[in-house]
């Protein structure tokens, strides 16, 4: 069993129906999308790989993406979402689909997916972590070699997984066991879960209690009060049968058990607050059983799983409230377990090496949760991790089956520092910069956070990077047992600052919500922040030039190109923008044509050129090109003559890339005369040079 497949904390009992819709159809289409809606994935898979043989569809894709992804299959995940991630209508294919390059250690490509479903939905945090953590991919190796870990040798080839600690040995799940009747989990095909007991320096694995087997899945269980009571994660059922939501699904619950003198175990006792249209399961709990914390979906969870606690207050329960500080995510909170003050779980929504990732974090600091780092966790999913002192067990998909492993955790004494880069003048927090430790760097969060576990009694030197700022200071510190420390990093940023106006140009009135793109003469794109109404302001450097470009609705789309020789202080750069006036001519300079004749004279290409330049900058702008003569030689002739240029000026554009459904050739002849030299006037040349124009004006936009 795939262990995502517990991520949901649904199962489901299927019917008949479609075995015998299989003898009715041979159509694997209607097959596969009745498997999928009875989640039956692993037949659904087979299912939809036949049908897209037969008729590629962008359904089967999503499907198939869908289907994979539901079997915690990455390296399928990934195929079929990259066929649908770049235009599918869903951000969360874009989500989803960096989730599996990720899980197939395609850590970079993972970054870019990430990047863009995050500029898509502004509410979900999880690609906030998701990037931060990609960022900081070396901070997860820092205490790699301290680590052992081996596989144990009572896996299967079936899911082994969650070992908790009982008597001398481990009780543990597993889908080994094979049942006469209802032997399979229709989700993936695998084998009903049980639990099974083992000493891992004695010998094989038995069943661990046929008293708390049913007939469905049992497990991840946990034991307390010096393994006299347990509280087992298994399928709903009432009065000993199954027990269904209200939308048909047997979903996970909650149920006590006590162990009498004769070492028997009592009859199930539900969890007060079980609810069959909501699934409570992998509890944990601490050894006096005053405090219980288990995952779910019930009303107050943010995400798929959340994790939830309630105290036990003169033998009843209190309301499930969920888990505070950062804790949940809009992903899945799963496999919590107790050491000491210490809470272990797993995650998806944190951000990690891989799908579940295990973190932990203290009791009396739900703000801190700490990533595990590897081998702990790798890029798969890592989940059910049990501690006493230096060792430990915990297990993994990452041989491509659910397995337990143990663990040895030789770090020396550490202490969890948090630190913090900030401006110098300000004391706002610099985000995303570098910050250098020892031979290890990290990048801080969107608060300029960040946090290190270092040695007791070793000196560490901290320093931090950023473009336009410099570090006032390095920060030397040797934690020390009992201190509470932290670290404030500040830089002083590099005082050239350029100031933005942007204004209506015929005005001189402040332009508001502009876009804005500062680009340096390498090519290089500058950020630029929005500082107060109209105005942007943006870090420059000395002596070199600057091309900005301004675009606002309703506007034409201006670029300007600015320098400064300044070495510091505040630079104004004035941008005025053109407000776009329907039917207002625009004069083209220096558009002229051999007399008598309509082509487009080589003197004249660089100024049609700039026409050509702001049809492509401005998309949406529908115009009218006209060409006018002045007086001299006949109206009918010259009219003629105007309508050619102007055509001749439309084809130009055309060759230049622009659609011809923009634009319309108009010639006004010597209809529209700018001065009073009409038929038989006697005017200088440069009068009847003002009257000979090419403009255009702008219809619709």
């Amino acid at each position: 069993m795939r262990i995502r497949i517990l991520a949901v904390i649904f199962l489901v009992v299927t019917s008949n129906a479609t075995a015998q819709l299989s003898m009715l159809t041979k159509n694997p289409f209607e097959l596969a999308e009745r498997y999928f809606e009875e989640y039956a994935f692993d037949d659904a898979a087979q299912y939809y790989e036949r049908a897209y043989y037969k008729d590629p569809t962008a359904h089967i894709e999503f499907r198939l993406a869908e289907t994979y992804r539901l079997l915690n299959d990455p390296e399928n995940s990934e195929k079929w979402f990259a066929k649908i991630a770049p235009s599918h209508d869903d951000p969360l294919t874009r989500y989803h689909y960096a989730e599996a390059l990720k899980a197939n250690g395609k850590y970079e490509e993972s970054r870019i997916w990430f990047e863009k479903y995050k500029q898509e939905v502004d509410n979900d945090e999880r690609p906030h972590r998701k990037i931060s953590a990609l960022n900081n991919l070396a901070s997860f190796q820092t205490d790699s070699d301290y680590f052992n870990i081996a596989l144990v040798d009572f896996n299967t080839d079936d899911s082994d997984f969650s070992p908790v600690y009982y008597d001398q040995g481990l009780v543990f799940v597993s889908a080994r066991g094979k049942r006469i009747i209802e032997t399979e989990y229709k989700w993936d095909g695998s084998g009903f879960l049980d639990l099974y007991y083992v000493d891992p320096k004695k010998g094989e694995p038995t069943t661990f209690n046929a008293k708390l087997k049913s007939l469905k899945h049992d497990g991840p269980i946990v034991f307390y009060n010096e393994g006299s009571k347990a509280i087992l994660t298994r399928n709903s059922t009432i009065s000993g049968k199954k027990g269904h939501s209200s939308d048909g699904v047997n979903k996970l619950q909650l149920y006590f058990f006590e162990r009498n003198s004769n070492s028997e175990w009592s009859n199930p006792e539900p969890f007060s607050y079980n609810d069959p249209d909501f699934n409570l399961g992998h509890a944990a709990i601490d050894e006096s059983g005053s405090m219980l914390i288990f995952a779910s979906d019930l009303p107050g969870a943010i995400g798929g799983s959340d994790l939830f606690y309630c105290k036990n207050i003169d033998n009843n329960w209190s309301t499930p409230e969920p888990m505070g500080g950062s804790v949940n995510t809009e992903g899945d909170e799963l496999f919590p377990a107790f050491d000491n003050n210490t809470i272990y779980f797993a995650s998806t929504g944190h951000g990690g090496l891989g799908g579940l990732d295990i973190f932990y974090f203290d009791l009396g600091d739900t703000e801190k949760i700490v990533n595990m780092g590897s081998p702990i966790n790798s890029s798969v999913d890592d989940f059910g991790l049990i501690k006493e002192g230096k060792t430990g067990y915990f297990s993994s998909n990452r041989s491509g089956n659910d397995d337990i492993y143990y663990f040895e955790d030789n770090r020396p004494n550490r202490l969890s520092i948090d630190g913090q880069v900030l401006n110098a003048l300000t004391h706002e927090p610099i985000a995303q910069s570098d910050v250098f430790y020892a031979e290890n760097f990290l990048t801080t969060d969107d608060k300029g956070k960040f946090n290190v576990e270092l040695s007791v009694g070793e000196e560490y030197v901290f320093s931090a990077d950023k473009r336009h700022f410099e570090l006032v200071e390095q920060i030397a510190i040797t934690p020390e047992v009992g201190a509470t420390e932290s670290i404030i990093l500040e830089m002083m940023p590099i005082n050239l600052i350029a100031r933005i106006k942007v204004i209506d140009s015929m005005t001189g009135e402040q332009l508001q919500n502009t876009d804005l793109q500062v680009v340096e003469e390498n090519g290089r794109i500058a950020l630029e922040t929005f500082e107060e109404a109209g105005y942007y302001k943006v870090n420059i450097q000395s002596r070199l030039n600057y091309s900005v470009t301004a675009f606002k609705r309703e506007y034409f789309t201006k670029h300007q190109t600015y320098t400064t020789n300044m070495d510091f202080g505040e630079v104004e750069w004035l941008l005025p923008l053109e407000h776009i006036t329907l039917g207002k001519e625009i004069k083209l300079e220096n558009i002229y044509y051999d007399l008598n004749k309509a082509t487009i004279r080589s003197d004249a290409i660089s100024e049609m050129n700039v026409l050509v330049d702001l049809m492509k900058e401005n998309p949406t702008i529908h115009i009218e090109l006209s060409s006018h003569t002045d007086s001299r030689g006949g109206d009918s002739y010259n009219l003629d003559l105007s309508q050619r240029r102007a055509e001749s000026a439309v084809r130009f554009l055309i060759e230049n890339g622009i659609n011809e459904n923009r634009m319309e050739a108009k010639g006004y002849g010597e209809t529209l005369l700018l001065n009073n030299c009409k038929n038989g006037s006697q005017c200088d040349e440069s009068l009847h040079q003002q009257n000979r124009r090419t403009e255009f004006k702008v219809t619709k936009y």
